[in-house]
């Protein structure tokens, strides 16, 4: 029944992910040629998304909804970088925009008894397979046979080759195993606000080098991924201890400012996590890839949540 929760959720978010993929970039794309404040508009166009996405009616059969009631947690429709990650990502002429967005829809009943029926089929189906499959080695099974086989086969020359081979290649490949975590360890100096990778040494701008140490102190006190905060509510007391590390190391007022009045949130954290990616990919290339983000959904909150590697960082604050 979890498999097939998540092919609900999946569904849902695919269907929608499709019908705004095809209406909204012409609709706003007309607003924005009209609009003198974008910022203004982009908000408005978040409220009237919302009505438009919980007024869908999807997937009905012989007129009864497979998903309805849908609720919109949370919805944002922000400027973007090419970079960016979203639920759906597009470009209008020389500029991208991103839209995320959280639902919530109960299981009409309709899809409940459609999910109970495929439950009981594959349940039925597995069944039939191991009850077969049992069968067959009650059939061969010398206990139940009565016949006993004191002959032991020994393998075919072919065969004996074949496992010297496996055998020698196992032993070769098991030190190889030591290999699978990147060798390298990326250096961050406070002072200099620089990042040294392999002899190479990135500066960085002010702002998302403090964003970045934020995350690889996390990584090395060993903390859980840190999920973003609600678009709603910023995380004021994580803004505060960002922004105590930036007055004590050199950054930019109007970032600390911020952070302390109004907390930390969630589209400044995918701004400065994008700029960070396209800082070290354009610097480092594909050798950066192991120092960047890790992303998934916090299955509880369904936001994004983020972390770096463990163990591959080192904090310098001298010169």
């Amino acid at each position: 029944m979890g498999a097939l929760m998540y092919l609900y959720d999946f569904a849902l978010h695919f269907a929608i992910q499709t019908l705004l993929a095809q209406h909204l970039p012409v609709a706003l794309n007309d607003a924005l040629v009209n609009s003198y404040d974008v910022t203004q508009l982009l908000v408005h166009s978040e409220s009237v998304l919302k009505r438009w996405i919980e007024s869908f009616r999807l997937f009905s059969v012989f007129g009864s909804p497979i998903i309805n009631n849908i609720e919109i947690l949370e919805i944002s429709l922000t400027a973007a970088t090419s970079q960016y990650s979203a639920d759906l990502l597009f470009k209008l002429g020389d500029e991208h925009y991103a839209l995320n967005w959280i639902i919530s829809s109960p299981i009409s009943n309709l899809s409940l008894s459609i999910m109970i029926a495929i439950s009981a089929l594959c349940t039925a189906s597995t069944y039939c397979v191991l009850h077969s499959s049992a069968t067959k080695r009650t059939k061969l099974d010398p206990a139940t046979t009565g016949h006993e086989y004191d002959v032991e086969l020994e393998p075919l020359p072919s065969q004996k080759d074949s496992l010297s081979i496996e055998t020698a290649a196992d032993s070769q490949s098991e030190p190889s195993n030591t290999q699978s975590v990147p060798t390298s360890l990326l250096t961050i100096n406070l002072l200099e606000r620089s990042i040294s990778l392999d002899g190479h040494t990135l500066l960085m701008p002010k702002t998302p080098f403090f964003y970045y140490y934020w995350y690889v102190k996390r990584s090395i006190d060993d903390l859980p991924a840190y999920i973003n905060p609600s678009i709603s509510k910023p995380d004021i007391d994580k803004g505060r201890e960002l922004a105590q590390i930036m007055r004590c190391f050199g950054g930019h007022a109007r970032a600390i400012n911020e952070l302390e009045l109004h907390g930390l949130k969630a589209k400044t954290l995918d701004q400065n996590r994008n700029k960070i990616k396209d800082e070290m990919l354009a610097y480092f290339g594909e050798l950066a890839n192991p120092y960047l983000f890790q992303k998934s959904r916090d299955p509880k909150t369904g936001r994004y949540q983020h972390q770096l590697n463990k163990d591959i960082f080192i904090i310098k604050t001298n010169t």
